[in-house]
């Protein structure tokens, strides 16, 4: 982006043998106005003045007529977040259920704050569950905001047990988010866990390339949700989170769990 020159934008893909990528900026296009105006000329006609005069009085009109208000309300009557300030979402919970998420502080807080953002979805919103232990399972389908009292049942009805196997679960995930595509909306997966995955195949580096290129190329973020006090499993997640362009969460107290959700779903749905 430089000035005098329109602005050029290339998707590509960084390998270790790229050495230089050129971008290769158009000159803008400036039309000039053929008008000369004549200093020579001073002497300005009767309509002249009744044409300047005419266009005054109608600038004047045009300043005076009232400015529309712009709807800048987070929520709606009823709760639901305003549709005109805020896209539609479809936000995939992957949940770790493993028997270490039991404790008061993780699984039951991430259950209550799940049930205050449900409370504030549209219809036109989706919501898919997926859970991860020993199995992967698809709780919820791609169900709509509007169906409150499923989606909170099924929320109701997680319950940790089992190990830690979420690599494949992220994989799932992803399947989830593209085929639910909500164009112009936002699409995120919001993973939720403990600790790192106990998957054979599972690698760090290679989760962080997947956030970052899944974000590129197919505009779905990842955000993370932090429990525990496992230092390498919560730097694992934020740096998740950073590469996938979605939020690191943390959850600690039920006043947290009261709009930490939320707070995260207004974040990445607002209009610009």
């Amino acid at each position: 982006d430089k000035e005098g020159y329109e602005i050029a934008k290339k998707e590509l893909y960084v390998q270790r043998n790229t050495k230089e990528t050129t971008f290769y900026l158009k000159r803008e296009t400036i039309e000039e106005d053929p008008e000369i105006f004549d200093f020579s000329d001073t002497t300005a006609s009767d309509q002249d003045i009744e044409d300047e005069i005419l266009t005054t009085d109608t600038l004047a009109k045009a300043i005076e007529k009232p400015v529309e208000e712009i709807d800048t309300a987070d929520f709606v009557e009823g709760g639901t977040l305003n549709e005109r300030k805020y896209a539609f979402n479809h936000i995939v919970f992957l949940i770790d259920i493993s028997s270490s998420m039991k404790k008061p502080d993780k699984l039951p807080l991430l259950k209550h704050s799940m049930d205050q953002m449900i409370n504030v979805l549209r219809p036109q919103d989706k919501v898919s569950i997926i859970t991860y232990s020993t199995n992967t399972v698809v709780v919820a389908d791609q169900i709509s905001g509007g169906n409150k009292q499923t989606l909170k049942k099924l929320v109701e009805g997680l319950e940790a047990q089992g190990n830690s196997y979420g690599k494949e679960a992220v994989d799932i995930a992803y399947e989830q988010a593209k085929k639910y595509l909500i164009a112009d909306g936002n699409n995120e997966i919001i993973l939720a866990s403990d600790g790192v995955f106990n998957s054979k195949n599972f690698k760090e580096k290679k989760m962080y390339r997947s956030a970052s290129m899944q974000y590129a190329f197919s505009d779905i973020r990842l955000s993370t949700i932090g429990f525990g006090n496992t230092s390498r499993a919560l730097k694992f997640l934020e740096t998740l989170a950073n590469r996938g362009q979605g939020s690191y969460i943390e959850i600690r107290t039920k006043e947290e769990a009261n709009t930490t959700l939320i707070q995260n779903l207004m974040k990445h749905s607002v209009r610009e």
